[in-house]
């Protein structure tokens, strides 16, 4: 028996790394063989005035090291810069952006750079494997456990 969610890998960028404005965190996901991604991009909680961040993308690409060519398909406030103008406040911010990876390249990466200095963290989900990831290694995960 398979579970829906056992079907997925997990990856993560920027972990306890605080970002300064003039540097970006990039993750870049191996999509191959998904269908979908969930991409989290959580910058820590901050007392200012300013947007969280002074940009958000979406690229993608044929290969790892060559990831350049926009996303599209996303539009108005679902478009990824669009989440760049977030004002920040006194808890953590999140923006979520949903991806669905049929059609796509197979290198998507995903990059922000804060306003201001702040922790950033980019989590991501890829799910609805071709074949399942089976252990926690091949999950992008320390433990795994279902019930």
């Amino acid at each position: 028996m398979s579970i829906p969610v056992a079907m997925t890998r997990s990856v993560v960028s920027g972990k306890n790394s605080v970002y300064t404005s003039s540097q970006t965190n990039t993750l870049t996901l191996d999509t191959l063989g998904f269908d979908y991604a969930s991409i989290d991009v959580i910058y820590a909680s901050q007392v200012s005035t300013s947007s969280v961040a002074q940009t958000l993308t979406l690229r993608q690409g044929d290969a790892s090291n060559a990831v350049t060519e926009t996303v599209t398909g996303f539009t108005g406030t679902l478009a990824p810069a669009a989440y760049a103008g977030q004002t920040v406040t006194s808890t953590m911010t999140v923006s979520r952006i949903e991806v669905d990876l049929r059609g796509k390249k197979r290198y998507i990466a995903v990059a922000t750079s804060p306003n201001t200095d702040n922790t950033v963290v980019i989590a991501a989900r890829l799910s609805r494997a071709e074949e399942g990831p089976y252990d926690a290694t091949t999950k992008g995960v320390r433990l795994n456990t279902a019930g």
